[in-house]
């Protein structure tokens, strides 16, 4: 039976699978033509939005245009930094077309760029690592003595961070930062980049990502969390400030207490996920990053029983929720691919996983990025993009 109004998601098969209960209800909305989730069985319609060719007026008169051949306004889902600023910029034009729920606009602007984050996390007394905003080559000093090494050098907005020359100098591995252990390497880094090239230079805090932690909700419109879980991430690739490739579940009532706070304190409406790294030593946590959209993660919260995305299409519908319940922690989450890439480039090299304990780990109920038994059209789809890729490269040679 379909319900009255629409889920419009504009995502990747993570999003659309924690909506698998509303196949023809769902309006699927990718980036690029060659996404592989317009192979899922689970899309009731799908459409397409270059957002590399729009600007963010363009984005949102797409939108409008997605909106008005529905029979009412839709629901609308995005799970990227990009789409979150065009939707935000223009959220008066968007709302009278679109269920949504934002906070103020100052407050995104504030999380999603890392330098005004600073200054957010100052105002309200957040508990982050040192920073400091790079100010040129003169300020090597001041960094020296503030920050100190290791350090760690992030861009203010991540959008198009894994095209710059850094990264590719590190064979295009899709490092969200750059670690730089000494002066040298400092200086070696910043060299990549132009003078007027806003970057952040961040206290590091010691381990390694599996001590990487994160806290994710969906609050309403008085910024009381109706959905949440916790979570850590096991491995990422690079094995340094890398993407996620095997997550958990777990349980953590200092760090479900800490994202409460901050939702209450910060007056914060709609999804977020915190991202925090927890001291080896004093077991303190240290909040890296704020997100105010939908992530990868809410897959996982799905399969372990908190379903975040639906909990906000159901209250921004207006229909029943369920009250919150303990989640689970029995399924894990692989990118299976890119976990390989890492054991074999990172982790095993540096001694961290052999290969029997790097098997061993894998040993769980599990769900995965691309593979699905229930939906295996995508994954059919990748493999043979893969296979193409190949052939046309043994061509080539």
């Amino acid at each position: 039976m379909s319900v009255a109004a629409k889920a419009v998601l504009i995502g990747d098969l993570n999003m659309l699978r924690s909506f698998k209960s509303m196949r023809d209800d769902t309006v699927l909305v990718v980036t690029d033509p060659e996404d592989i989730s317009r192979f899922s069985r689970f899309i009731g319609n799908c459409e397409l939005l270059d957002i590399a060719r729009l600007d963010d007026r363009e984005i949102a008169d797409s939108l409008i245009s997605i909106a008005e051949k529905l029979d009412q306004p839709p629901a609308l889902f995005y799970g990227d930094d990009r789409l979150l600023f065009a939707i935000s910029r223009h959220r008066e034009r968007l709302q009278p077309h679109y269920r949504m729920l934002l906070p103020d606009s100052r407050l995104i602007e504030d999380c999603t760029d890392k330098v005004r984050f600073v200054d957010l996390a100052e105002r309200n007394g957040l508990p982050v690592p040192r920073n400091h905003v790079y100010l040129g080559i003169d300020d090597l000093s001041h960094i020296e003595s503030r920050i100190g090494f290791p350090c760690i050098i992030k861009p203010a907005v991540h959008i198009d961070w894994f095209e710059t020359e850094a990264i590719k100098a590190q064979q295009s591995r899709p490092s969200k930062i750059l670690l730089a252990r000494d002066r040298d390497e400092l200086v070696r880094w910043l060299g990549y980049f132009g003078p007027d090239e806003k970057l952040l230079i961040q206290q590091y805090v010691p381990g390694d990502e599996s001590r990487v932690y994160s806290f994710h909700t969906f609050a309403d419109e008085n910024s009381t969390p109706l959905a949440w879980f916790t979570g850590r991430k096991i491995r990422t690739y690079p094995s340094v400030g890398g993407l996620s490739t095997y997550l958990e579940l777990i349980h953590d009532d200092d760090l479900r207490q800490l994202g409460f706070e901050i939702v209450r304190k910060l007056g914060v409406k709609g999804p977020l996920k915190i991202d925090c790294k927890r001291h080896p030593e004093t077991g303190k946590f240290y909040i890296l990053e704020l997100n105010l959209r939908y992530t990868l993660w809410n897959y996982l919260g799905t399969a372990n029983g908190v379903n975040i995305p639906l909990a906000a299409y159901r209250y921004l519908t207006g229909q029943a929720l369920e009250a919150p319940g303990r989640h689970a922690t029995h399924t894990r989450w692989l990118s299976f691919g890119d976990d390989l890439r890492s054991f074999v480039h990172c982790y095993r090299p540096a001694g961290e996983y052999t290969t029997w304990s790097w098997l061993r780990s894998l040993m769980h109920r599990k769900v995965y990025d691309v593979f699905s038994w229930d939906d295996p059209g995508p994954f059919f789809a990748d493999m043979t993009s893969q296979a193409r890729s190949l052939l046309a490269r043994l061509g080539r040679r």
